[in-house]
């Protein structure tokens, strides 16, 4: 059998102008990712909660190794003469590469597997994700080692697998790199196809559930709550979705010039210039889909709104005659928080009032005020109600005092009516009882079926009431003990009722009550359910 003729490559100054574009853009690649990464640790120290979800940590585990990549793509062009540099650098470049698209094909399979197929199952799917992917690409990166197949390529004239253009070259590179890119880029491509399908199908049961649910049950509180979840977790997964797409971009010319240079014995300067060029912005991709993730847009807006309150509000309040009317009305959202919210709010030109200007800000208040309103955007309510969260640290300080304060207050009104005879006497006002952060009760309130466990620790942690009927408490009475001894006063019960949430409503009225609490129970379950698919996300 005749030998093939050799390969025609690309002369010098193609080499310099590729070396040219492919190096600032992996080090922009890398920047992006560094970025990304201490975004990632940011968020994880100050809002714990918001990382915790498997396709976030995956998602900074593949911009880890894209530094990684880029780095050893950038060495491997920069090394021009053959020896033990030149070999590690190729299979770095090799071990980054299939790290960092094995690791993309985990996201995928979580997401087929939790939302499309819906699995449920309590096997943690994710310890296996980085020590499987990480164990794969590292034997198949050091498969080339054992027999010499790294170092400096003569006919490319590049470090790269030796004797391009050889058999034995491209049966080494397709069975140890290309075909594993091959068959992760179709992998990836079926999981976005099947995940579109499945948002389509979820978007209309979604809607249709929806309308059904506003017929049916006007005020739709609880059904609202669980439409704003799962409308969540279609946000996720279209974020999420966008990792798989970045392979199917980045990876799929890498094997083409190779595969074409070894059949038509001639590489293709412009497909090798795109190679190179989607190889090297895999980073910026990868960095880009991680900006545009929900825990990173929920933080900024809890960045944006903290320094708005810090640093916008008191400088547009000092210096109404320098500012740019950016304040905003910050609401804080809290479910013990029985206080009207707090009005921030700015002068402007059109006021009425008569401004005397009597001080002008520094230099250094002015340029952070500039810089603040250019960089962030303005927060708007509906950020505003869902950002304005404080760490877990203060929000647990609060909660304590929210709870010594609710216990003394019920402490004090026992033992100032520690029979409570009257109280039972009298019904409680209904018209009193309907807003919005009390209890309600409808119906007799001799009825069986009433409050027995008004624990405060309890009610803090876990708003929900037990049916078996309404008792009195002396201040003498242990809380535990409380439905086995003395009653309690209905006016205590009320005040406690008015304090403990603001979104809680319970009804005594009639035996489907217990179904309406049944159904309560059953809804809050569900919210927990998709809370935590969201995790597995």
């Amino acid at each position: 059998m005749a030998d093939k003729p050799p390969l025609v490559t690309i002369s010098t100054e193609q080499s310099r102008a590729i070396f040219s574009i492919v190096v600032p853009l992996n080090i922009i690649s890398i920047c992006f990712c560094l970025i990304a990464v201490s975004v990632y640790f940011l968020i994880r120290h100050q809002y714990s909660s918001l990382a915790d979800r498997v396709s976030f940590r995956l998602s900074t585990a593949i911009t880890i190794s894209d530094i990684m990549y880029s780095i050893f793509q950038i060495t491997s062009l920069m090394a021009t003469t053959p020896g033990p540099l030149c070999s590690f650098t190729v299979w770095g470049w090799v071990f980054s590469s299939l790290l960092s698209i094995f690791l993309t094909n985990c996201i995928a399979i979580n997401l087929l597997a939790v939302f499309v197929h819906e699995y449920r199952g309590r096997h943690n799917l994710e310890r296996y994700y980085l020590p499987c992917s990480f164990l794969l690409a590292l034997v198949l990166s050091l498969l080339p080692v054992s027999n010499n197949m790294y170092g400096w390529d003569e006919p490319e004239s590049v470090c790269w697998y030796r004797g391009s253009g050889r058999k034995r070259n491209i049966i080494w590179q397709w069975s140890t790199l290309f075909a594993w890119q091959l068959l992760s880029v179709l992998y990836c491509l079926f999981v976005v196809i099947a995940v579109m399908v499945k948002l389509k199908d979820t978007k209309d049961a979604l809607a249709n559930n929806s309308q059904k649910a506003s017929q049916t049950n006007p005020s739709g509180n609880k059904l609202s709550l669980a439409m704003k979840q799962k409308n969540l977790i279609l946000v996720v997964v279209r974020k999420v979705m966008c990792y798989p797409l970045v392979p199917i971009i980045t990876q799929t010319p890498n094997f083409l010039i190779e595969t074409l240079a070894y059949t038509s014995r001639k590489v293709n300067y412009e497909l090798l210039m795109m190679t190179y060029i989607c190889s090297s912005i895999q980073g910026i991709l990868d960095a880009l889909v991680f900006s545009q993730d929900v825990a990173v847009a929920k933080s900024l807006n809890n960045l944006s709104i903290y320094l708005w309150k810090k640093y916008i509000n008191p400088y547009e309040e000092l210096y109404p005659h320098k500012s740019h009317n950016k304040a905003v009305v910050l609401r804080r959202k809290s479910v013990f928080e029985s206080k009207p919210p707090v009005t921030s709010e700015s002068y402007t030109k059109s006021s009425s009032s008569i401004i005397e200007v009597r001080e002008n800000p520094s230099f250094w208040e002015r340029m952070r005020y500039n810089l603040i309103i250019k960089i962030f955007m303005e927060p708007n309510n509906e950020a505003a109600e869902i950002g304005c969260e404080k760490s877990p640290k203060t929000s647990q300080h609060e909660m304590q005092a929210l709870q010594q304060d609710r216990c003394e207050t019920l402490d004090t009104e026992c033992s100032n009516d520690i029979t409570g005879d009257n109280h039972l006497q009298n019904e409680p006002s209904i018209s009193s009882l309907k807003s919005p952060s009390t209890i309600s009760y409808i119906g007799d309130i001799s009825n069986e079926k009433t409050v027995s466990q008004l624990h405060p620790q309890s009610a803090l942690s876990h708003p929900q009431f037990e049916y078996a009927g309404l008792h009195r408490r002396s201040a003498s009475t242990p809380w535990d003990s409380i439905g086995n001894e003395n009653p309690m006063p209905l006016s205590v019960v009320e005040n406690f009722a008015h304090k403990a949430s603001q979104s809680l409503h319970i009804w005594v009225h009639s035996d489907s009550d217990v179904t309406s609490v049944e159904s309560s129970t059953n809804n809050e379950r569900e919210q927990r359910e998709l809370e935590l698919i969201v995790k597995k996300l």
